[in-house]
């Protein structure tokens, strides 16, 4: 005992304890994060991704160019400067993205603070660094709202130990929309949380960070516009909390706006890119574990002879057809569709469960192993891998199950547990536990969704890619669970989610003062008028219990309008 008495002394006396109140959980998030991040990023030797193909894509059309006078490595070794464009750039968009808009923002900067004619990747990854550290923040002080202060900084590291993994942050440096991908979601994530838990009195920027934030997600790639639907699922959701008629209007529209968004990217896609999609479902995807491909092909009235194509992707060197001829197009890409794979995949229920299970297995693998994530100048072996803080991707790989039966009992799981606090929410009129369980189907549906429409739209081809966001859905929403446990509110009403805005339990000293001074009012009136001077008449007796009522009811109802400014302040 006076051993831990001294312990207490001696940390009310230290220098942490005095500047540890300004040491929130999400600071601490964010300046871990920031140093591992910052080093991996930006101190010798640089780490990111090499191209594999796909950088074309992106380079071109924002005004960059590959240096002719220096080796350009695909695949091996990362590139870290390119040239800028000084005249008229001749070369369209082959896709519909918002991602040329953030390059073109890093080359602004790039311009002021290096050069005008050479751009260095590490400003895009600047720009992704810090807008990263953004989402971690808001992220960190939703999931640690009104927790004490030690399970607090607890939810804090295993943010760091999660989001902080090098496998996510090595997207920063390349021209890959994943990084995007990455950023704007947890901004969606983090700000439905904030709004549900009314962490800030003014909810309005958190409503203006969550529209843009998906409209840039659904906009930077293709693949994203299905999943727009299940974003304004979530967005919808916020019209069981809000009593305006016109606020309510302007949610629907939100809703509305948001499927709009993801309808115009997909129909804004290139006929090239869905070719090629397109191509690669068929090699790729149906004949690629069939027992008879050219059964197959036949079943869907297509020349048997393109069986040949198995297994061989769009961009591959030699071919036995050109991929570029009327013929291909006429007697194969106009014989099938996207219907028609599912339709397929139906009939043959066992082919589509072998490649749903091959996307399991690829779903954990978040770094990319095809290309490198070293300079060439950092010597080391070509397509060498970087495995500086990658602790818990490499325990995913190793021990989450590899079957896509997983995640339907995790979406089944998860689902089941926020449903329940969504049905004792509406019970208890606390309309946020329904938004909470909008935001679980957005994310579990997504995992799933993510597979199918890999598996569907382009076969296994770079899979585990395409598969990025189901990785990300699923470490959310493993921060989420283990919040809401330390919180007690994944059924009750912890976390600040009780529908109104309260005050913080760790700062809540002077609403506790004024609860004690209203009770000791309150006794103190009721003992007064219980033993009057003098016995007063009935009259009187009736005029003093209506008076200490009505002042009863004034204390009480000025200690919860107190207790309310007081949460909205916080």
């Amino acid at each position: 005992m006076i051993m831990m008495n001294n312990w207490k002394i001696w940390w009310e006396k230290s220098f942490f304890h005095k500047y540890c109140r300004f040491l929130t959980p999400a600071i601490l998030a964010v300046l871990l994060i920031g140093l591992i991040a910052g080093y991996l990023l930006f101190v010798p030797p640089y780490g990111g991704y090499a191209n594999n193909g796909d950088f074309e894509r992106a380079i071109y059309v924002s005004g960059l160019y590959v240096l002719p006078d220096r080796p350009y490595y695909h695949f091996d070794y990362l590139v870290r400067q390119f040239g800028i464009m000084q005249y008229f750039n001749e070369n369209g968009a082959t896709l519909f993205s918002s991602q040329p808009l953030i390059i073109k923002t890093a080359i602004m900067i790039n311009k002021l603070f290096f050069s005008r004619t050479i751009f260095d990747i590490r400003f895009l990854g600047a720009l992704h660094y810090i807008f990263y550290l953004g989402g971690v923040y808001l992220l960190t002080e939703a999931l640690t709202f009104r927790l004490t202060k030690a399970r607090g900084y607890l939810v804090a590291l295993l943010v760091v130990f999660i989001l902080g993994d090098s496998s996510l942050t090595l997207y920063f440096n390349s021209f890959f929309a994943e990084a995007t991908m990455l950023i704007t979601f947890i901004y969606i994530f983090a700000t439905t949380l904030l709004l549900v838990r009314h962490r800030y009195q003014h909810s309005w920027p958190l409503y203006l960070i969550f529209g843009l934030s998906t409209v840039v997600f659904v906009t930077v790639k293709q693949q994203n516009a299905p999943l727009a639907f299940l974003i304004a699922l979530v967005a919808f959701s916020f019209i069981f909390w809000i009593k305006r008629r016109g606020r309510r209007i302007l949610v629907v529209a939100s809703t509305l706006a948001i499927m709009g968004t993801g309808v115009a990217t997909y129909a804004l896609i290139t006929k090239e890119f869905n070719d090629i999609n397109q191509y690669q479902s068929m090699t790729r995807g149906v004949l690629l574990n069939a027992e008879d491909s050219g059964k197959s092909l036949k079943e869907g009235g297509i020349n048997q002879q393109y069986a040949l194509l198995r297994g061989l992707p769009y961009f591959e060197t030699y071919m036995p057809v050109s991929l570029h001829g009327e013929k291909l197009s006429k007697e194969l890409l106009q014989k099938y569709n996207f219907v028609w794979i599912l339709r397929y995949y139906l009939k043959h229920l066992n082919q589509f469960v072998q490649l749903l299970d091959l996307a399991a297995r690829d779903t954990q693998i978040v770094q990319l192993g095809a290309v490198g994530d070293y300079e060439k100048s950092a010597g080391k072996p070509a397509k060498a891998q970087n495995h500086y803080f990658t602790l818990y991707s490499n325990l995913k790989r190793a021990f989450y199950p590899r079957v896509y039966a997983f995640y339907i009992l995790f979406f089944v799981v998860m689902v089941g547990l926020y449903s329940y606090g969504a049905y004792q929410g509406f019970r208890h009129q606390n309309p946020g536990k329904i938004t909470k369980l909008a935001l679980v189907i957005c994310c579990c549906a997504t995992m799933l969704a993510v597979c199918l429409i890999s598996i569907i739209g382009d076969g296994d081809a770079d899979l585990a890619k395409h598969l990025f966001m189901a990785p990300v859905c699923l470490d959310l929403l493993t921060l989420l669970l283990i919040s809401d446990i330390n919180g007690r509110s994944l059924f009750g009403n912890g976390n600040g989610e009780t529908g109104l805005p309260t005050a913080d339990p760790v700062n809540a000293e002077p609403a506790g003062q004024l609860v004690e001074q209203h009770i000791k009012q309150v006794a103190e009136l009721d003992v007064s008028r219980s033993l009057p001077a003098k016995a007063p008449t009935a009259e009187q007796e009736k005029t003093v219990l209506s008076e200490s009522q009505k002042q009863l009811l004034g204390l009480r109802k000025s200690n919860a309008k107190y207790i309310r400014q007081r949460g909205r302040r916080l």
